[in-house]
């Protein structure tokens, strides 16, 4: 029996135990689709948390890294990165401010809350032929009292604040992390 697991690495977890603590000012994305009374978005295969670059963490990009096992059943690789800029958007050099704008289409999905906690769930699959385990869904505590579910979609990544939806993205799996 063919063994993955795919989880995040030590790397992933330092950069995101960093930025519990501070305050999540949006989500990023080249791209944002949704459905009217959803509450959840689905966002390009990137995406990035901005935050106050006075802090020196300007941005924490998050990218899916789609996969599909031999038994056909599809998971993710997630990589998280701190980062100057955001991932697949387009800036440049603004005189007047002396720092970089953003200059491309993109979507942002406004939060300004503090990130208190990070659940991490991974998800078991067993069939004949393999054993799969990775991380599935990530969610994002606030201090405001809401969450932000992340999870992936295929290639894309989708994005909820709706409990229930969160409940739907965690059945299935148990929580692996807790970073507080």
């Amino acid at each position: 029996m063919k063994k993955i697991k795919e989880r995040l690495g030590e790397k992933d977890i330092r950069v995101l135990k960093g930025i519990i603590g501070l305050e999540l000012h949006g989500v990023l994305s080249p791209t944002l689709s949704t459905k009217m009374g959803s509450h959840t978005y689905t966002l390009y295969w990137s995406i990035s948390f901005s935050f106050n670059r006075l802090l020196k963490k300007s941005f924490v990009n998050i990218t899916n890294d789609y996969r599909e096992s031999d038994a056909d059943e599809d998971y993710w690789r997630l990589d998280v990165k701190e980062a100057a800029e955001p991932e697949n958007i387009s800036y440049h050099y603004d005189e007047e401010l002396s720092d970089k704008a953003l200059a491309g289409p993109f979507s942002t999905i406004n939060i300004w809350s503090v990130i208190k906690k990070i659940s991490v769930y991974s998800k078991k699959m067993v069939n004949d032929e393999e054993h799969l385990e990775y991380d599935a869904v990530l969610v994002f505590h606030l201090e405001n009292g809401q969450q932000l579910g992340l999870t992936h979609d295929l290639m894309f990544i989708k994005l909820t604040y709706d409990s229930e939806r969160i409940k739907e993205m965690t059945k299935h799996c148990y929580e692996r992390l807790c970073l507080e």
